[in-house]
Order: C-alpha cells, then structure tokens, then sequence
C-alpha cells in the first residue's frame, strides 16, 4: 500500500508530496501542516535541510529510512523504517499528533482515528 492510501485510511488530510528538497523546503517555511513524514532521501539529496527547517519551526516530524538513523542530527524524531505497515504509520502519526499543542491535537486525533 501506497503512503498516501496509507494517509487516506487513517483520515488525515495530506497537503503536500515534495519529492525534492527544493520544494520540500518551500513547504516547511510555508507552515501549513501540523505534522510531517520526511524521506530521508530526496531525488536532489538529503533531507538535512528540511529537517532543520522544521526543528526551528517547531513542527513535529519523523524521519522516513531504509537506512539506519541518518548521519545528520534529527533530534528526537521518530524514526519510520521502511517498508513500513499501516500499523507502524497510524503510531507514527500519533506519537506526532501527542506532540501538538493541545487545540491541535484534538483535531487531528479526531482526523487520524476518523471520528466525529
């Protein structure tokens, strides 16, 4: 299953697929998500740059790898080894959504369990 059927089953709303870092960035200064899965490696490099984006932004992420940790400091980020089961997705996902202030999180507990 696709990440983004992966998304889908567990509700929550994706606003962007960046497949280079470039626009990778453009979306974490953008700070229109709560949340973020980031690919360790993008089709133009390391994601190193988006994740220090992120950190000084704040925004929760975790790190997507067929690798070991990446060699560059990614803080306490979760790390999601791929391949990767809707299960260790949707844990994923909540151990990102604990992190939100609470407003936030309320939300998108309801968006990733799918309830009212």
């Amino acid at each position: 299953m696709l990440l983004e059927e992966m998304l889908g089953d567990a509700a929550c709303a994706l606003s962007a697929v960046c497949s280079s870092v470039e626009e990778a960035l453009k979306q974490a200064r953008s700070g229109t998500f709560e949340v973020a899965l980031v690919d360790l490696g993008l089709s133009d490099g390391s994601s190193e740059p988006v994740v220090r984006e992120l950190v000084a932004k704040a925004i929760p992420f975790a790190i997507m790898s067929g690798q070991a940790r990446p060699a560059f400091d990614i803080g306490p980020a979760p790390l999601l080894p791929k391949p990767f089961t809707f299960a260790e997705v949707q844990s994923i996902l909540e151990q990102l959504a604990n992190k939100l202030p609470n407003a936030s999180r309320s939300r998108t507990f309801r968006e990733i369990r799918g309830s009212d």
